[in-house]
């Protein structure tokens, strides 16, 4: 006859062993639907690596249509980009042109404020507009006063814009972008012109300025020889 607590030993185990076997069912389950789905995707892989490497029609067609569209949609985004740089470059040419300094009325009153000349305008004789970056000349109807203009080493295309500046004797246009001499009729009191380091290829327009120049180069001698005879 076997010991009271053997006994109860052994059904305890039995009923521990009865609890587990329904945990053990439920993993052989989940792991039975596991390996069905790892094999319906082996089997997936595999036909679609079959009908790949027996080059089917129907699927060769379908790729060959995806790479066409797919390099038509490249190249119109290529073509939309070059457009789209082309729409650019004006608009970066006016914003360059926008960002560069003008000699505006504002600007050359703090000019002449900095340089501690006269904030009126037609009461300066002289003018510092050198080494400012200007493009064009422009605004500088009320300095009739002027006698001498600095405005080398700028980025002038073309002179203009001095008909109004009668007194003026000293022009110093050096290292600039002038194309051609032009529009310095009204300096009939111009004595000196300074337009080297630039694009002129022609020597125009200069027959009134040479003959003043030279007119004046006569009387000089003249009174030379009057107060050496």
């Amino acid at each position: 006859m076997q010991p009271f607590g053997k006994v109860s030993d052994e059904s305890d185990a039995v009923t521990e062993e009865g609890n587990s076997w329904p945990e053990s069912e439920e993993m052989m389950s989940t792991n039975e639907n596991k390996e069905q789905q790892e094999h319906v995707d082996k089997s997936a892989e595999l036909t679609a690596n079959e009908n790949s490497a027996s080059g089917d029609d129907s699927g060769s067609e379908d790729n060959a249509r995806i790479l066409t569209n797919a390099v038509l949609k490249q190249q119109e985004e290529i073509i939309g980009c070059g457009d789209q740089k082309r729409s650019i470059q004006p608009s970066k040419q006016n914003e360059e042109k926008n960002h560069r300094p003008r000699m505006t009325k504002q600007f050359l009153r703090n000019l002449c404020k900095q340089h501690k000349l006269y904030l009126t305008p037609y009461l300066n004789d002289t003018l510092y507009l050198h080494y400012k970056g200007f493009s064009t000349i422009e605004n500088l109807e009320e300095y009739t006063g002027l006698k001498c203009l600095w405005l080398e080493c700028n980025g002038l295309q073309k002179i203009e814009n001095l008909n109004s500046l009668v007194d003026m004797r000293c022009l110093f246009l050096q290292q600039n972008l002038l194309h051609k001499i032009e529009n310095l009729d009204a300096l009939q009191k111009l004595d000196s012109l300074n337009l080297s380091n630039n694009y002129i290829k022609t020597i125009e327009n200069l027959c009134e300025y040479f003959m003043k120049t030279y007119i004046n180069f006569l009387k000089m001698c003249v009174k030379l020889l009057l107060r050496n005879p």
